[in-house]
């Protein structure tokens, strides 16, 4: 619960230092044309203005808190293998530090063999267990990369400049390896550069896609791209340019690409 107040009050103070105060004339709201371009005039400027330094500080504390709920989106995954430290001298949080390449003999299971009613271990064709993924094997490849997706989403919806975006989210792997997953499982080597770089990837090409379908003016492909990137709908996102698709767009039609 005090978690959850924690988000909502960053996300509140995030938003008030975002957007200007708009200020009324009349204590009654209006709802004539000219007050709605008015107002549609304000929020255009605040879509287009820079980032200030209320953004940089609760966005930061916002992501960091969020990394402490990827240990509750492993644990349907990841079982047993979750468990918080007990060890009040540290020795056990400093040996969860140690990274693949400098542990001894640590290396996380990921497929399980198939058993047949007897117990019995399944071999196929070639004499070799037949293996399937268990949950460590999802928690790996879906899980923990589809948050730092997610994260990504957030900082490309609100125009954080590119080499801040890509060194934020390799500094939010660094901070989940060393700071959060070691109270609760080992620290991961080959999580520390892929979830940033599954994220950043795929971010990047959603989002994009989202900003260019939003540039069109068909309302079914305004909708696919606010579901492409929901963190658009937020009222502190930011307008910003295309970076690949540019192309595309002054030199092919969307109506066309429909029609074929």
């Amino acid at each position: 619960m005090k978690f959850k107040k924690i988000c909502i009050f960053l996300i509140t103070v995030n938003s008030l230092y975002s957007i200007p105060v708009v200020n009324q004339r009349e204590q009654n709201i209006s709802l004539s044309n000219k007050d709605v371009v008015a107002n549609s005039k304000y929020l255009l400027e605040n879509s287009m203005r820079d980032l200030n330094y209320a953004d940089y500080i609760t966005d930061s504390l916002l992501l960091y808190g969020l990394l402490w709920l990827n240990i509750g989106y492993n644990l349907p995954f990841r079982g047993d293998s979750i468990s918080l430290i007990t060890d009040q001298t540290g020795a056990q949080f400093t040996e969860r530090l140690l990274l693949e390449p400098f542990a001894n003999d640590r290396k996380e299971v990921v497929f399980d063999t198939i058993n047949d009613s007897s117990g019995n271990t399944i071999l196929d064709t070639y004499g070799a267990p037949m293996l399937f993924p268990n949950g460590a094997f999802y928690a790996k490849n879906v899980i923990e990369p589809f948050a730092f997706y997610s994260y990504g989403l957030y900082l490309r919806a609100k125009n954080y400049h590119p080499a801040l975006y890509i060194g934020m989210m390799f500094s939010l792997s660094v901070l989940y390896e060393f700071t959060v997953r070691p109270f609760f499982m080992e620290a991961s080597f080959e999580q520390l550069f892929k979830n940033p770089i599954a994220g950043i990837t795929a971010s990047i090409i959603f989002d994009e896609l989202s900003s260019y379908l939003l540039t069109t003016p068909y309302l079914a492909a305004h909708v696919f791209a606010y579901i492409l990137n929901p963190f658009k709908l937020l009222p502190t996102a930011r307008v910003k340019p295309l970076l690949f698709f540019d192309y595309y767009k002054q030199s092919a039609s969307l109506q066309v690409i429909l029609e074929l």
